[in-house]
């Protein structure tokens, strides 16, 4: 029989749920707490059982029922709710024998995004998770700098592309769509509405752009955040989209757009829709903030360019937007060779299964 993985999750997500289809060597079961992202379907569920939880004692139970293998805790340095989640799991899943696998992607540190008692907690547990657990996976470079300062051994650290997983078959060019829209430029934004994300730096480089490239068009493709974009005959507002919606909209785009900033409380873990651009052939602008860069290569299909800076942003935005269809998809399609070789979805859950099982041999 092969050994089960319990993976469990404060948030549901179709491309973070559906992947662990793809393991082979595991029968895996997803405890999630919410949906918040309201974009799983019929089908995602089917992929793969997912169980749904109010309470961590809820998660007690579903312990002893399944007696996992492998169970990965929540990142308790994602805030004061994954903290307890994962101290009170700690104990119980070892008494059962399971190997523990915690997964960190916070890459602030701790000190600056947290205070007082909620500080204090999450490092409480984050030591408890080092001394206790089996293996520590890090996605970014600030996460494993998180690790180090509290105590984390060399022979515990692992990178791995884990949780996001990459990018699926459905992220693909289009090239039938681009030939339609070759005269059609249009700019996306795929994301919350949010400042957070340098959202009003875009809406004024695009205020540039329009003026040189006054048939350019921005979408808006995200859930509603804490800005309000202004009224334009050049802005459409999409919504929120499902993911398996969005290879279509990077398919129609010319270019996309993460222009994200960082915050005493928050920067980019990883970029994901970055990587799932480039899988559709669609070349990036992006900035320099966050973990960004770890996950992409300028050159590669992406511009990098500073954060807070529409000055920068217009200027490469006119530069792409300028090119021939031809150069145009040429930096687009090294882009989707990188994204390919990097972050293809089989490849890194096949990766992730073959640590786990050395894990189990130890």
């Amino acid at each position: 029989m092969k050994p089960s993985l319990l993976i469990i999750s404060d948030t549901i997500r179709s491309d973070l749920h559906r992947p662990l289809g793809l393991f082979k060597r595991f029968r895996v079961t997803h405890a999630y707490r919410q949906a918040s992202y309201s974009d799983m379907t019929r089908a995602d569920f089917a992929a793969v059982p997912a169980i749904q939880f109010r309470t961590p004692f809820e998660l007690l139970k579903l312990l002893s029922s399944l007696k996992p293998s492998i169970v990965q805790l929540p990142e308790p340095t994602a805030g004061r709710r994954a903290a307890v989640t994962t101290a009170i799991l700690l104990k119980p899943a070892k008494r059962l024998g399971a190997k523990l696998v915690v997964p960190f992607f916070e890459n602030l540190p701790l000190e600056g995004k947290f205070s007082g008692l909620n500080l204090k907690l999450i490092q409480l547990v984050t030591r408890q998770v080092i001394r206790q657990a089996d293996l520590l996976i890090y996605l970014n470079q600030g996460a494993r700098r998180n690790l180090i300062k509290l105590g984390a051994p060399q022979a515990k650290l692992k990178r791995l592309f884990w949780g996001s997983w990459g990018t699926g078959e459905h992220f693909r060019p289009n090239s039938k769509i681009k030939n339609q829209n070759a005269k059609l430029k249009t700019v996306i934004y795929v994301g919350v509405i949010s400042r957070r994300k340098g959202i009003e730096y875009l809406v004024e480089a695009m205020e540039r752009v329009i003026k040189k490239l006054p048939k350019v068009q921005l979408w808006l493709v995200g859930p509603p955040g804490d800005f309000q974009p202004p009224r334009r005959t050049w802005i459409k507002v999409f919504g929120p989209v499902k993911n398996r919606q969005l290879p279509k909209f990077f398919q129609r785009a010319t270019v996309s757009v993460l222009p994200s900033v960082s915050t005493q409380t928050w920067q980019e873990q990883v970029g994901m829709v970055n990587l799932q651009a480039l899988a559709c052939g669609t070349p990036v602008v992006t900035t320099r903030s966050g973990a960004i860069p770890e996950f992409v290569k300028g050159g590669e299909g992406v511009i990098l360019v500073p954060e807070k800076n529409p000055a920068a942003l217009a200027r490469v935005l006119i530069k792409l937007l300028n090119l021939s269809p031809l150069k145009l998809k040429t930096f687009g399609l090294a882009g989707r060779k990188f994204a390919i070789r990097r972050y293809q979805v089989a490849n890194n859950v096949k990766k992730a299964e073959q640590t786990l099982l050395r894990l189990l041999k130890n």
